[in-house]
């Protein structure tokens, strides 16, 4: 459950950047808002230059909605990691 989280905020990091990248925002500009150094954000941008926000953002409900399922005994946490990670890789 502890992967599924750090997934998620992985996840959220990126959603976060591209959003506001397509928003218009410089990336210093990005680093104030968010709080993120300047290399990170760098990083960050390169790591979502190939995806997608709808992409990004259908991946992040699908991890929040994978962990509810492994937090209620719908789906096993282990499983669950795997699938998102896969998912996120084929996307």
């Amino acid at each position: 459950l502890e992967l599924l989280g750090l997934v998620a905020w992985q996840l959220n990091r990126w959603v976060m950047v591209k959003r506001l990248g397509e928003g218009g925002y410089s990336p210093d500009r990005i680093s104030t808002v968010t709080g993120l150094r300047p290399w990170q954000v760098q990083r960050l941008q390169s790591e979502v230059a190939h995806r997608s926000l709808d992409a990004l953002e259908g991946l992040l409900e699908r991890c929040w909605r994978l962990d509810v399922d492994a937090k209620s005994g719908r789906a096993i946490p282990e499983l669950a990691v795997e699938e998102l990670v896969v998912g996120a890789c084929v996307t």
